[in-house]
C-alpha cells in the first residue's frame, strides 16, 4: 500500500478585494430545507455516533464480515450472518489504522501506532485466545505498512519506511517464527509494495515514489529480489496496482488528464489502456473474490459515484430502487455481498446481499437523533478570480431562510491533494446543528477533477488558492440566507497554513479564524522532512525555502502575522510527525511578541490529526464555541 506525501483530516504581496470578482446576489435551491423543521440542539457526542464503519472484509467461511467502527477510538468489530449479532474484537487504547483477515481464520493482522504518531507497527491478533502479538519494532522512528499475505498466511509483505516519507524497503515476515528479512533495500529510493500478489505469489505489485506526481509502477520478483519496472514516464502518477492471473491493472495518469486504469501483461510485456466510458478521475478499483467482482470509484460532475462490474470490467451490474442512486461502496466475497448507501445528509446504512435476499446489518445513526433533524447538502461551483470554476458543498441547517439567516463556516481542506465530497460529514453535521452553515469549497489543487486543475497551486502556495477561499467567500456572503457579517474559517494541515496565508493576506474578509496544525514556515517545515518529502514539497512550493530566504518570507504566514487583525485559534498534536509542533510554537509566540491575543490548544496524545473521542470532542466543540462567542462581538 503506497502512502503519499498527503498532509491532511494544506505571493504573500497583498493584493485589493477588487481584483476579486463580486458575485451577485446568489441563491442555491433551499426551499426544502427552509420548509424542513429546524433541528433540536444536540450534543457532539451524538454526532461522533453517527460515524462510517470501515475496512470491510468478509471471512473466507462467510459467515463474519470484520470491520472497524469507532468507540472511543477505532477498533475491530465482527458481524455475524448466523446469529445476527455485533461483537467487538479488540479492545486497544489507540486506534487501529487497518487490519487484514489471516486466511486460516486464526489471526488478524493489524496496524497500530502510539499516540497518533502514525509511526506504525504491525500486530497479530488471535481470535482464538484474544491475544497481541507484536511483530515489527520501529521504536518511534521507522513506521510498517502491511501490503499483503500470502495463501497460506506463513508470510507477509510489508513496507517500512525510515521516519514519516523517508526512504523505504519491503520486507517480508515470516508469521510463525516472526523473523523478517528485507527483498528489496532502499538504496535512497521510497518503494512501496500493492496489497496484491500474483496467482503464482512470486510477484507482488511495486511502485518507486518520486514525488507526489510522479510514481513510478512495476513489480517485485520474490525469488530474484529484482524490481521490475514496467512504467517510469516523467510526471506520470502510477498507483492502485492489482495483479490478476498475468496481468497488472493500475490507475494511471499516462497521456491525459485524468486518472485512468491501464493493464500490463507481464508475459507478453505489453502496455494497454483499458476500454471504458469514463471521462472523468477514476479514484480506485477493486477486484473481489478472486475477480468475480470489480468496483469502481469515480468522479462525477460536483461528487463521487460508484460502479460495480461482473469479473473483470465485464459488464456493469444493475441495482434497483436507493441502491441505484446512494450505493457507495461494496465488498464481495463468493456468494455475500456488503452494500453501503450513502447521502449526504443521512449516516451511511450497511446491507448484507445473500442470493435474492437483502437485509439491514448496520445503521451508522447510533445517535437517536432522528434522521430528519441532520442537515441537507446543496452543490454548485464558484466563479473565482480568473474564471476558475471552484467545485464547493453547503450544509445548510434545517429552517434557514431570507428571513432566518444563518453565520457559515468556511472549511478548507489538507493535502494540499485532497477534495471535498457532499459525502455524510458527522463533523459539519454537528455545526450545523450549532446554527452555521457549513461551507467546504474544493479550491485549485484539489484531486478528482483532473491533473491540470490538481497542478493549478504548484509553485503558487498562497495565491490563486487563496483568491478561489475569497471567491468564496464573497459569494456566500451574498447568499441571501447568510448572515453577511459572521463568515468564519478553518482548515487543517495545508488547509491551516490556507487560513493563515487568507487572514495575514485579507486581514478583514473573515470575522474570526482557526488553524489546525497547518505549517506556517517552510524552511524550518522542509529541514524537518526526510529527503524524498523535501523533493516533492520544493517541487510544490516552486522553490527552496532552504535556499530562497526572500520567497520564503513571501509565502511563510509566519512573518506576516503584524497583519492579523481577527481573533485566531490555533490546534496542534504533540506527535505530528507531518507538521511538527515546532510549527505552531513558532507561530503562537511570534503572534503573541507582537501583543496579539491567540488561542493556542495542544493534544499531548496526538499527532496530525484526531484518533481519540476525546480529544476530537475537544476540538471540534471549542471551535463552534469561539465562532459563537465572535459571532456576538
Amino acid at each position: 500500500m503506497q502512502k503519499i506525501f498527503c498532509f491532511s483530516i494544506i505571493i504573500l504581496l497583498i493584493i485589493s478585494c477588487s481584483t476579486i470578482g463580486k458575485n451577485k446576489t446568489t441563491n442555491l435551491d433551499s426551499t426544502e430545507i427552509s420548509m424542513r423543521k429546524p433541528a433540536p440542539s444536540f450534543k457532539y457526542e451524538s454526532f461522533y455516533k453517527t460515524a462510517n464503519i470501515s475496512n470491510l472484509k468478509i471471512s473466507k467461511d462467510e459467515n463474519t464480515v470484520y470491520f472497524l467502527k469507532k468507540d472511543r477510538v477505532d477498533n475491530i468489530y465482527a458481524y455475524s450472518t448466523v446469529t445476527k449479532v455485533i461483537t467487538p474484537i479488540t479492545k486497544y487504547s489507540e486506534k487501529v489504522n487497518t487490519f487484514l483477515l489471516g486466511p486460516e481464520g486464526k489471526f488478524i493482522y493489524l496496524e497500530k501506532d502510539n499516540g497518533g504518531s502514525e509511526i506504525y507497527d504491525i500486530y497479530r491478533f488471535n481470535l482464538k485466545t484474544k491475544k497481541t502479538r507484536q511483530l515489527t519494532f520501529g521504536k518511534n522512528i521507522k513506521p510498517s505498512y502491511m501490503c499483503s499475505l500470502t495463501k497460506d498466511g506463513s508470510k507477509l509483505f510489508y513496507s517500512q519506511s525510515l521516519k514519516m516519507w523517508g526512504k523505504s524497503e519491503i520486507k517480508e515476515l515470516n508469521t510463525k517464527s516472526g523473523q523478517s528479512k528485507t527483498i528489496l533495500k532502499s538504496n535512497d529510493t521510497t518503494w512501496y509494495c500493492s496489497d496484491s500478489l500474483s496467482k503464482d505469489e512470486n510477484k507482488i505489485g511495486l511502485v518507486r515514489f518520486i514525488h507526489n506526481n510522479e510514481i513510478h509502477a512495476g513489480y517485485l520478483d520474490i525469488k530474484s529480489k529484482k524490481p521490475v519496472i514496467f512504467l517510469n514516464e516523467k510526471n506520470v502518477k502510477n498507483n492502485n496496482l492489482t495483479m490478476h492471473e498475468n496481468n497488472i491493472y493500475f490507475l494511471s495518469t499516462r497521456s491525459s488528464n485524468f486518472s485512468r486504469i491501464w493493464k500490463y501483461n507481464t508475459s507478453s510485456k505489453s502496455l494497454s489502456l483499458m476500454p471504458l466510458e469514463y471521462k472523468s478521475d477514476i479514484q480506485e478499483f477493486t477486484f473481489h473474490a478472486a475477480g468475480n467482482s470489480t468496483t469502481v470509484k469515480y468522479r462525477g460532475t460536483l461528487n463521487s459515484k460508484f460502479d460495480v462490474y461482473n469479473g473483470v470490467f465485464k459488464s456493469k451490474r444493475r441495482y434497483k430502487g436507493d441502491f441505484s442512486k446512494y450505493l457507495s461502496h461494496a465488498v464481495f466475497s463468493q456468494s455475500k455481498s456488503v452494500l453501503v448507501k450513502s447521502t449526504s445528509h443521512i449516516p451511511d446504512q450497511y446491507y448484507i446481499q445473500s442470493k435474492q435476499n437483502v437485509e439491514l446489518f448496520y445503521d451508522s445513526n447510533t445517535s437517536g437523533i432522528a434522521n430528519k433533524y441532520f442537515t441537507m447538502s446543496r452543490s454548485t461551483f464558484i466563479k473565482s478570480f480568473d474564471g476558475t470554476m471552484v467545485p464547493a458543498h453547503f450544509y445548510i441547517p434545517n429552517g434557514t431562510a431570507k428571513n432566518k439567516k444563518k453565520p457559515a463556516i468556511i472549511m478548507i481542506h489538507g493535502g494540499p491533494e485532497q477534495h471535498f465530497d457532499a459525502a455524510y460529514s458527522g463533523i459539519s453535521q454537528f455545526w450545523a446543528n450549532r446554527g452555521f452553515i457549513v461551507v467546504t469549497p474544493n479550491v485549485r489543487g484539489s484531486t478528482g477533477f483532473g491533473k491540470k486543475y490538481q497542478f493549478m497551486d504548484n509553485g503558487d502556495w498562497g495565491g490563486g488558492h487563496i483568491k478561489d477561499i475569497i471567491a468564496t467567500s464573497q459569494f456566500v456572503k451574498n447568499m441571501d440566507i447568510v448572515d453577511r457579517e459572521n463568515v468564519f474559517l478553518v482548515g487543517g494541515s495545508f488547509g491551516g497554513f490556507s487560513v493563515m496565508s487568507t487572514i495575514t493576506q485579507y486581514p478583514n474578509e473573515f470575522k474570526a479564524a482557526v488553524n489546525i496544525f497547518g505549517p506556517t514556515e517552510f524552511n524550518h517545515f522542509v529541514r524537518s522532512l526526510p529527503t524524498p518529502a523535501q523533493k516533492y514539497f520544493i517541487g510544490e512550493l516552486g522553490f527552496d525555502p532552504r535556499k530562497d530566504t526572500l520567497k520564503n518570507k513571501k509565502v511563510s504566514p509566519l512573518y506576516h502575522v503584524e497583519n492579523i487583525s481577527i481573533p485566531l485559534q490555533i490546534h496542534q498534536g504533540s506527535n505530528d510527525v507531518r507538521v511538527p509542533k515546532r510549527q505552531s510554537d513558532l507561530l503562537v509566540k511570534k503572534i503573541k511578541d507582537r501583543g496579539i491575543n491567540v488561542d493556542y490548544v495542544i493534544y499531548p496524545d496526538e499527532g496530525h490529526g484526531f484518533t481519540k473521542f476525546k480529544n476530537s470532542k475537544k476540538c471540534f466543540v471549542s471551535i463552534a464555541d469561539f465562532f459563537e462567542k465572535n459571532r456576538h462581538l
